[in-house]
């Protein structure tokens, strides 16, 4: 009764010699008829179904992985900022021509 009704909104009306019962059996019929054809074409696409799960259920620890590898760049760049800074202030400290540390003392 609800598809017909749905039908009747959308515009599709049966046949004028059709009773309403038949078109609703045809349409189930046909429902069925595509999921047995999706169905048996399933199986010719086995090994592009388990490529595509593997990569769906990879995405979680491969973006894990690359968050701990930017972090690990951002901790060694500061690290290695920290250790030019001060190369700097120790070689400027001893370098009286240096005139850019001597400005910021």
């Amino acid at each position: 009764e609800e598809v017909m009704q749905a039908c009747e909104d959308e515009g599709e009306l049966p046949s004028p010699g059709m009773p309403n019962n038949m078109v609703v059996r045809i349409g189930r019929l046909m429902r069925v008829v595509k999921v047995v054809r999706i169905m048996r074409l399933m199986r010719y696409f086995e090994d592009l179904r388990l490529l595509v799960t593997c990569i769906l259920h990879s995405a979680k620890p491969f973006f894990w992985s690359a968050a701990l590898l930017l972090l690990i760049i951002y901790v060694v760049g500061t690290y290695l900022t920290h250790i030019v800074l001060v190369h700097r202030i120790v070689e400027g400290a001893s370098d009286p021509n240096n005139t850019a540390v001597a400005l910021n003392r």
